[in-house]
């Protein structure tokens, strides 16, 4: 909602001429967004999965929940912490947002790969102390 704000308040200074054609040139931007390959539910089995296979270069047939869990608890406390958590949607979210295309913000991915944080936490995170076990 932001950048289409944005988009309508840059379009004011734009000449009557043009404006036609950055609206249609935005519209197409927003599709080509839209575009992306489906994404996995963010902690569910088949995004560690895809982060087993495509991140860790891991066989799929060897897929091992607890192996996975110590493999990602970077710092080793038997915990996983609100970075490592984040660090396993890298791959998820390069489905959607590619740093080269101009079409995808990448403030708009940060902002992302916290809503996925948040809602891995709320759904695992029993306790509410933001580690998860």
């Amino acid at each position: 909602m932001r950048k289409e704000l944005q988009f309508q308040e840059q379009l004011k200074h734009v000449e009557e001429s043009k404006r036609d054609e950055a609206a249609k040139k935005h519209q197409e931007m927003i599709e080509k967004h839209k575009k992306h390959e489906p994404l996995h539910h963010p902690g569910s089995k088949q995004q560690f999965e895809q982060v087993w296979e495509e991140q860790d270069h891991l066989s799929p047939e060897d897929f091992n929940p607890k192996t996975f869990f110590h493999l990602h608890d970077l710092d080793g406390n038997g915990v996983w912490d609100a970075n490592e958590v984040k660090a396993l949607f890298k791959k998820e979210l390069d489905k959607m947002y590619d740093p080269n295309a101009p079409e995808d913000d990448m403030k708009e991915r940060a902002e992302e790969m916290e809503r996925m944080r948040e809602h891995v936490f709320n759904e695992t995170d029993t306790d509410k102390n933001q580690l998860i076990r």
